[in-house]
């Protein structure tokens, strides 16, 4: 029997490694198009073949067994729905929001909206310790847990989260290559982290951007 392992990595990833939307049925009896399928993911190009997939056949007896023509349309549905604008964060969030895609100066289709839907207390821990070299070594110790860190967040969260680290590195070291006279001398204030709120937040993370 072919080996279809790496294929299998591929489209787990695409999928969100959600395996109870893997196609196990394609992936035995039609490889060929589940490989096809992974190529155009994303691509203008999969619209047309899905369609192609799914039209019906034009003599009896062809096409695809029911199993592989319901896990087809289930990933065309996924694709649709991934393809989809995300929604964004709830208004209360706005601030924090605002502060974060400023001071490290992200584009808002990079907001980290995974890490605030999955581990929203990470995120404020994250957003409490902005322009601090603590920041750092908190996501050093995130990200250094090797096969832990990627059992503990999802592959967007991962990815998010090394995103924060390289630009707050990169921010943080422009900063601080500022005249002596230009950086608050300032201890930054201490942070109960068992009595966060997003107010508190705010209120600390936009002082701290006005002192840098």
């Amino acid at each position: 029997m072919p080996d279809h392992t790496a294929l299998r990595t591929r489209l787990l990833k695409l999928l969100d490694d959600e395996t109870e939307r893997y196609p196990y049925f394609l992936e035995l009896r039609f490889p060929h198009v589940l490989e096809r399928l992974v190529a155009l993911w994303g691509k203008p190009q999969i619209a047309g073949y899905l369609d192609g997939l799914l039209a019906p056949p034009k003599t009896a007896g062809q096409g695809f067994p029911e199993q592989a023509r319901r896990e087809i349309e289930a990933l065309r549905a996924f694709h649709d729905r991934d393809k989809l604008p995300k929604e964004s964060p709830p208004i209360a969030s706005l601030p924090v929001r605002e502060t974060l895609l400023s001071f490290l100066e992200l584009h808002p289709e990079d907001y980290p909206a995974s890490l605030e839907s999955e581990h929203p207390q990470l995120l404020q821990k994250i957003l409490s310790l902005l322009g601090t070299p603590q920041l750092d070594n908190y996501l050093d110790t995130l990200l250094g847990a090797g096969e832990q860190a990627r059992h503990d967040f999802s592959e967007r969260a991962l990815v998010e989260i090394m995103t924060i680290k390289a630009l707050h590195r990169a921010r943080h070291a422009a900063l601080t290559t500022l005249p002596a006279h230009d950086l608050s001398t300032q201890s930054p204030p201490a942070v109960d982290d068992n009595s966060i709120d997003d107010e508190h937040i705010a209120s600390l993370v936009f002082d701290r951007v006005q002192r840098w």
